[in-house]
């Protein structure tokens, strides 16, 4: 039977210098993937760009699979945050529906134009 490699983090991040590190980590992961591809990246180069030594990386993650995922679960932390607005005034907008001609999309369009403006910077940011 083969072993699969663990991808899951090896400790979790507790104290604020600890997080710190995980963070550095992180978010040289983030530009070591978008310049060199996830082929080419490495934990060294990752390690490298963060400044820590790969030891302090394997503190915390066992290979670049779990950095990735990490990362991934971030990302995907904060976009679900930065929707969550988004999606609650969706579900509290009523739609003015004509049963002959359907939804009335200038005023549906209207209503979703009208988002706080701290969402739509978030949602913004999120998309760039």
């Amino acid at each position: 039977m083969t072993r699969r490699p663990a991808t899951k983090p090896r400790k979790s991040a507790s104290q604020a210098r600890s997080r710190q590190t995980v963070d550095v980590l992180l978010e040289a992961t983030a530009r070591v993937l978008i310049k060199e591809g996830y082929d080419k990246t490495t934990t060294n180069k990752i390690a490298a760009v963060a400044g820590v030594s790969i030891g302090s990386l394997y503190q915390y993650f066992p290979d670049k699979p779990a950095v990735a995922r990490a990362l991934a679960e971030r990302y995907g932390a904060e976009v679900a945050d930065a929707w969550a607005p988004l999606v609650a005034e969706a579900k509290s907008l009523n739609f003015d529906v004509d049963p002959l001609h359907g939804v009335d999309m200038q005023r549906t369009i209207d209503r979703i134009l009208a988002t706080p403006d701290d969402v739509k910077r978030r949602a913004k940011h999120l998309l760039q």
